[in-house]
């Protein structure tokens, strides 16, 4: 018979870090957002590698001061200085069949891969995640005719260690 005193540990680990008396806070060492910036765009550029498209996306775009997803836990506020790296890139005048066609190609390839989870919560976006907590994205806005693909990472520090600079 089950009591659920096993379970008492991780319920007690909870309690603990809602009420800040445990170190549950961010971790002291991450990658860099260098680094996260490479897997994310690897990631982007393997897409493109083997999901060839004649649309021509523009320059990458980089944002590295992005904060409000990193909060402490429990909490759903109290940021912690950390920030979560992305990258875009931006087709212009792209046609709605040219920018779902595209879409679909990708979450097909994405599909057939291990540990992938896709989520397409309208035809016009879709993230797809990886088991390692990033992931990559698409968005299509017919008003504009642009379709933007690019990825973000998990909650980091920019340098890999906290920093004075690092407010939170």
């Amino acid at each position: 018979m089950d009591t659920g005193i096993r379970f008492a540990p991780r319920w007690a680990a909870l309690v603990l870090c809602g009420l800040g008396l445990a170190a549950c806070g961010p971790p002291s060492h991450t990658i860099t957002a260098d680094e996260a910036l490479k897997i994310i765009d690897s990631r982007v550029q393997q897409t493109l590698r083997e999901v060839p498209t004649p649309l021509a996306f523009g320059e990458k775009e980089i944002d590295t001061d992005d904060g409000s997803g990193c909060v402490r836990p429990l909490t759903g506020s109290g940021f912690t200085g950390q920030i979560q790296p992305s990258l875009e890139y931006i087709a212009t005048k792209v046609s709605p069949t040219q920018a779902l066609g595209y879409m679909d190609a990708v979450q097909a390839y994405w599909k057939r891969q291990p540990d992938i989870e896709i989520s397409r919560m309208s035809p016009e976006l879709m993230n797809v995640h990886f088991h390692d907590g990033y992931r990559i994205y698409m968005s299509y806005y017919e008003a504009s005719k642009e379709l933007d693909f690019g990825g973000a990472g998990e909650c980091i520090w920019r340098a890999g260690t906290p920093q004075p600079t690092d407010t939170s």
